[in-house]
C-alpha cells in the first residue's frame, strides 16, 4: 500500500511567504559593441575591393604604313541593334544585311563561317602560318546608340571564344542607318 507523507501536516499551518520584487534585467552592451566594431574594422581593412573588369584591346600605332588596302571580302561588319539582334554583311553592303541573335547557332556560327571562309578556298589562316597570302579576316563592330553594353560585351566574348584576332569598333553613322532603313532584312 501507499504510504502517506505526514511530515507536512506535522509542521502546522503554512506561513505566508514574502514576495521578492523582480528587478528589471539590465544588460551592459558596451563589450558587445566594442567587439562588433573590432570585427567590422578587421573585415573592412582585410577585404579586397572588387576591381573593375577591363577588356584589353590592342590599338595599332598611327602611322602612314599602318593603313593598307584591305580586300572587301575579308571584312565583316556587325551592327548591334537595340532588340538583342545583330545585323551583318561581308564586304561592301551590296546585298541586304542578314540578321542573327546571340545564340551559339547564331552569331558564333556566323563568326566561325567567316573565319573558315579562307580555308575553304585553300588559303591558310595568318595566325597559324606567317605567309603573305593568308586569310586574316577583320570584324568591324558598329553598336547602335540604342544597343546595350551587355550585347557588346557578349560579342567581344564570342570573339574570344572563336579566336578572332582582328576586330575594330566603329561608330554607327548615317550610312548605316540608311542601309538598314532602305533594305529589307534577310534572316539567316
Amino acid at each position: 500500500m501507499a504510504t502517506l507523507d505526514q511530515t507536512a501536516a506535522a509542521r502546522g499551518p503554512k506561513k505566508p511567504q514574502l514576495r521578492t520584487r523582480k528587478r528589471s534585467t539590465r544588460v551592459d552592451m558596451t563589450a558587445m559593441v566594442d567587439v562588433a566594431f573590432l570585427l567590422l574594422t578587421f573585415f573592412v581593412l582585410t577585404a579586397t575591393l572588387t576591381r573593375q573588369q577591363q577588356i584589353a584591346m590592342v590599338v595599332p600605332p598611327l602611322s602612314d604604313h599602318a593603313h593598307k588596302d584591305v580586300p572587301a571580302h575579308k571584312v565583316m561588319t556587325l551592327i548591334l541593334d537595340s532588340a538583342d539582334v545583330i545585323r551583318y554583311y561581308v564586304g561592301l553592303p551590296d546585298e541586304p544585311p542578314q540578321e542573327t541573335d546571340f545564340s551559339q547557332t547564331g552569331i558564333r556560327q556566323v563568326i566561325q563561317d567567316h573565319l573558315m571562309r579562307g580555308s575553304q578556298a585553300g588559303i591558310p589562316r595568318c595566325d597559324t602560318v606567317y605567309l603573305t597570302p593568308c586569310w586574316d579576316p577583320i570584324f568591324v563592330v558598329k553598336p547602335h546608340r540604342t544597343s546595350r553594353l551587355k550585347n557588346l560585351v557578349d560579342l567581344l566574348d564570342e570573339f574570344a571564344i572563336t579566336g578572332v584576332s582582328k576586330y575594330s569598333l566603329a561608330p554607327f553613322d548615317v550610312a548605316d542607318s540608311l542601309l538598314l532603313a532602305a533594305r529589307p532584312l534577310a534572316t539567316r
